[in-house]
């Protein structure tokens, strides 16, 4: 299970005349083979790739990508000090760690360097997509035992943890007032789908209409940027 919050306005994923761009940062070159190609079919342009965290953070500074995938391990720097110098930049990206490290002796400082999110090498390249899509839309995305162990877990996250990536990207249009056709077209997806990501969402905090729906979001601090 992972964590998703929302922390600030849209990177650039879902942008209708732009697709949002990345650098991958890693040492080894068959990794950043393969982010690349994931990132491809995701609808994510690579727009330079580095094996070092200088190289990083010059690249990232001339380029201005939406997003670096980050190893934790390079070899002049650590990634949690690139992450800091690169979230110093005048137009920081958004930082996606992806390591072989652990979550529990890593996730935490990773978040505090400013980091956006952390996951496993070892996870399925699904759940990494969808950890890119839900960054690159301005939410978090950490395992949801790292939140638990540190005791981080409040109500509006706990509802928040019920809701799907999806779901919870429905659940914002929604209360933004946006029509089920106008979303399917902002998702790519069928108006059918829409309702029954809306039905799901209504379930699953149980709320009947858009106006309880709203103000179970304010209650729950589900949504800070829309109020």
């Amino acid at each position: 299970m992972r964590s998703i919050r929302k922390i600030g306005n849209n990177a650039g994923f879902g942008r209708e005349e732009n697709k949002a761009t990345a650098i991958i940062v890693d040492d080894h070159p068959v990794a950043r083979f393969l982010v690349k190609h994931v990132l491809t079919e995701a609808g994510v342009e690579v727009v330079s790739e580095a094996s070092n965290g200088e190289d990083a953070i010059r690249l990232v500074e001339y380029i201005q990508p939406d997003m670096v995938i980050l190893d934790l391990k390079l070899p002049d720097m650590d990634g949690l000090t690139a992450t800091v110098k690169l979230r110093e930049q005048e137009n920081p990206p958004v930082i996606f760690i992806m390591t072989a490290q652990s979550v529990e002796a890593y996730g935490k400082r990773c978040r505090e360097a400013g980091a956006s999110g952390f996951i496993s090498k070892e996870q399925d390249v699904a759940v990494f997509v969808e950890g890119i899509k839900a960054i690159l839309r301005g939410y978090t995305f950490f395992p949801q035992n790292m939140e638990r162990a540190w005791g981080h877990t409040n109500s509006g996250e706990e509802s928040l943890g019920k809701l799907s990536v999806r779901e919870k990207m429905v659940m914002d249009y929604i209360i933004r007032g946006m029509k089920n056709k106008d979303i399917s077209e902002l998702l790519s997806l069928s108006p059918k789908s829409i309702s029954t990501y809306k039905t799901r969402v209504f379930k699953k905090l149980k709320v009947n209409n858009v106006i309880e729906l709203a103000d179970a979001a304010r209650r729950y601090s589900l949504l800070e940027d829309n109020e």
